[in-house]
């Protein structure tokens, strides 16, 4: 099973893959490559000028910035659809964080998978804290 998710000031988003009833493989970087354009989507569909994102999938990360290499077309399509859409964010950045440190996104996005959910969760984070994080990182 995959899993990615996305999570802004007061709304965390979940996604799911379940495996393919085929036994088909899902590419997890796909999956990574897909939250993160859903991420972008949500920005801007909220207006968002200054965005920081993260994530714990280095292939994923490093791609955004740099070559696409040695990662299959289906990826490199979604890729470059984020590339595109990255354009609309005024100021963004992308830190890749330890994926001890996503215990509870990946948790929150395992009980969602396992209750076969797909959801948006509201999360009470105060936006001057979200705001003062982002004010430091820019």
């Amino acid at each position: 099973m995959e899993l990615g998710g996305n999570c802004w000031c007061d709304l965390i988003r979940i996604s799911c893959m379940r495996p393919h009833p085929k036994g088909l493989h899902v590419d997890p970087l796909l999956v990574e490559i897909a939250a993160f354009l859903a991420g972008i989507r949500l920005a801007n569909d909220l207006n968002f000028k200054c965005v920081m994102f993260e994530g714990d999938c280095e292939v994923s990360g490093k791609s955004i910035k740099g070559p696409l290499t040695d990662v299959s077309w289906e990826a490199r399509i979604l890729a470059l659809d984020r590339k595109s859409l990255l354009q609309q964010v005024h100021v963004w950045d992308f830190e890749i964080i330890q994926r001890s440190a996503n215990t509870g996104a990946h948790n929150l996005a395992k009980w969602c998978s396992t209750s076969n959910l797909f959801v948006s969760v509201p999360v009470p984070v105060p936006v001057p804290v979200i705001s003062y994080s982002l004010r430091s990182r820019f």
